[in-house]
């Protein structure tokens, strides 16, 4: 079984740390989180497995968002698989102090020719979802694809270029406070990323 996270955020101030910025600002910068297995392990389902053109977002008003996913049945159930072990739940868990029940994900990229992602929550989905991970695992420096976060309550946006290698950011998802998108790309290097759901 391959390890899926470092132990960075297993200590009480590294904690506390990550749950003041959650209570404050909605979300918080995760460095040195992914174990260097499970990165090694996505790098490899990127360069030797079927990825597919991809929708989301589909609206009436906005042209659909577009994504490279990956569409592999076995692969994405070996993922679940290993992000779905009481170890990960309760690390996560801890971190956010309530209890994760379910994590889903999504592996996929994107290129210059891809539709952005527009303003949205991600609580149009039918998951009891409380927060997501979005997880930069672009090895080369890309220009554009900046991450955008809203949060309602202190009126404030939030705006993150490329991470690096390995670091995520977690947001909280709540209808009509938070929200986020990402602009398009502008260099020809593509945009590789993993988002987790977190369901409680």
């Amino acid at each position: 079984m391959i390890d899926i996270f470092t132990p960075s955020y297993t200590d009480e101030d590294a904690i506390e740390t990550v749950r003041s910025e959650i209570s404050i600002h909605g979300h918080a910068v995760l460095t040195d989180i992914l174990s260097s297995h499970f990165l090694t392990y996505l790098e490899t389902i990127f360069s030797s497995s079927n990825f597919k053109l991809h929708s989301i977002l589909d609206s009436k008003d906005t042209s659909s968002s577009t994504e490279n996913t990956l569409k592999e049945i076995i692969t994405n159930k070996k993922i679940e698989l290993l992000l779905n072990t009481k170890q990960n739940c309760d690390y996560l868990s801890k971190l956010l102090d309530l209890k994760i029940k379910k994590i889903k994900h999504r592996l996929y990229f994107t290129t210059q020719k891809d539709l952005n992602l527009y303003w949205h929550d991600d609580s149009h989905s039918t998951d009891n979802r409380f927060a997501a991970m979005r997880f930069e695992l672009s090895q080369n420096k890309y220009v554009g694809g900046e991450f955008r976060f809203k949060n309602i309550t202190n009126d404030r946006m939030y705006e993150y270029g490329c991470l690096e290698y390995g670091d995520a950011i977690l947001f909280r998802i709540k209808k009509g406070q938070f929200y986020h998108m990402v602009e398009p790309l502008m260099s020809s290097e593509n945009r590789y990323s993993l988002i987790l759901f977190l369901n409680v």
